[in-house]
């Protein structure tokens, strides 16, 4: 059987989620590092519910958050997707990404980032991507604006210890 990708890049894969994949995801979304910008790690329930959503996402829509693997090895490195989401009042398709902490400062969620939203506009035509992220995220306020993104707005994000985040688009 053929793995199916969603997008590459010069060094990524990106493939869907799929249930083998609780293992790695589990091991993403639970360390305390790689989390740190989030209200807090994840429990085991909270990891089922974003696999069964990256999934069902998947089958109905193509989206979703994927599987993120680096081609010279298959090292798997973290998730990275579009999902439909409302924020702060609008409905928009968001960007994220989360890389494993060992990865990061490398380039890899620039680049998986990057093939997430070339896929979103040119394979399925999407208008209104955003990245958010908590203010004091620093990295990955860095990788919207690599990615050519502009803030847009502030807002208190309730869902994450009434932080503020700051919502990055296209320009038009």
């Amino acid at each position: 059987m053929t793995e199916e990708i969603v997008a590459t890049s010069a060094r990524l894969r990106l493939r869907p989620w799929t249930p083998d994949g609780l293992p790695r995801l589990t091991a993403l979304l639970t360390d305390p590092v790689t989390m740190k910008h989030w209200p807090e790690p994840f429990d085991d329930e909270d990891v089922r519910n974003w696999l069964d959503r990256a999934i069902r996402l998947w089958a109905s829509d193509r989206l979703g958050r994927w599987q993120v693997f680096r081609k010279k090895d298959g090292a798997f490195l973290g998730d990275c997707g579009l999902v439909p989401t409302e924020l702060d009042g609008e409905t928009v398709t968001d960007l994220g990404y989360i890389l494993q902490a060992p990865y990061h400062g490398r380039g890899y969620g620039k680049e998986a980032a990057a093939a997430a939203l070339h896929y979103g506009t040119n394979v399925l035509g999407l208008r209104n991507i955003v990245c958010h992220m908590a203010e004091d995220n620093m990295p990955s306020r860095r990788t919207a604006e690599a990615l050519g993104m502009v803030e847009s707005r502030r807002f208190i994000h309730t869902g994450n210890r009434n932080k503020t985040h700051i919502i990055h688009r296209l320009p038009a």
